[in-house]
């Protein structure tokens, strides 16, 4: 999460969509549909340099990004105890 908002802060279009194109594949690998479908929402706007759209969902998105990570930590915590 850090690289996609250190990217956005900056300005850095074209690195923060690349960054959220990786998210976007994989958390729909792990199961995460709504975060891949507003990542690709997010992607999108990248590619056409729509910065009303990236302002609109970076947010929201980061925010999921930041939660998915806290259950997969929970998981692994989990498997450490077995």
């Amino acid at each position: 999460a850090e690289v996609i908002k250190g990217a956005y802060d900056s300005g850095n279009i074209r690195l923060f969509t690349i960054k959220v194109h990786a998210l976007r594949v994989s958390a729909r690998i792990v199961g995460a549909k709504e975060l891949s479908a507003l990542a690709g929402i997010v992607e999108e706007a990248g590619d056409r340099q729509d910065m009303a759209e990236i302002h609109a969902n970076t947010g929201k998105m980061l925010a999921m990004y930041e939660a998915l990570g806290g259950r997969l930590a929970g998981i692994k915590k989990k498997d450490k105890k077995m």
